[in-house]
């Protein structure tokens, strides 16, 4: 995968006859922060999902569907996704933070990389996290209510 500014996105880059290969970490910090992680069975929102918004029981935790297929038990993503219904406060600044530790915390035992990370309101509404592993850095915000 690599970042387009133009695009503001990521894809994968194809060349000739075979996929590039980033040597970065960046790739790797983006698939962690920005999917999805199945949210804990004892997390609570402060905000009820109305009856009519509610999912049904097998997806209400979200996550992706290949953790079922680690037999280590390992999870891909982040629970970032959960601070989208909380109010602006030290409390959630706090536990984004410890959301962007335990996405990214398995990159520091299996590749090696010294991390970094930072949260910070950048505005009332607008929570910025930043992780930086060697010479890359990676810094995304986050809405919240």
């Amino acid at each position: 995968m690599a970042y387009s500014a133009t695009l503001r996105g990521c894809d994968v880059v194809y060349a000739g006859s075979d996929f590039v290969l980033d040597a970065t970490p960046a790739s790797v910090l983006l698939i962690s922060l920005l999917n999805n992680r199945r949210a804990h069975t004892d997390d609570t929102w402060p905000a009820p999902v109305p009856d009519w918004a509610n999912p049904s029981s097998l997806t209400a935790r979200g996550g992706w569907c290949g953790d079922a297929l680690d037999p280590s038990g390992n999870l891909a993503g982040s629970r970032l996704w959960e601070a989208e219904r909380r109010v602006a406060n030290e409390e959630t600044r706090q536990d984004v933070q410890d959301y962007v530790v335990e996405a990214v915390q398995p990159l520091e035992s299996w590749r090696g990389y010294a991390l970094r990370m930072a949260t910070q309101y950048l505005a009332p509404t607008i929570l910025a996290y930043r992780v930086q592993a060697g010479s890359t850095t990676v810094q995304l915000t986050k809405a919240l209510s």
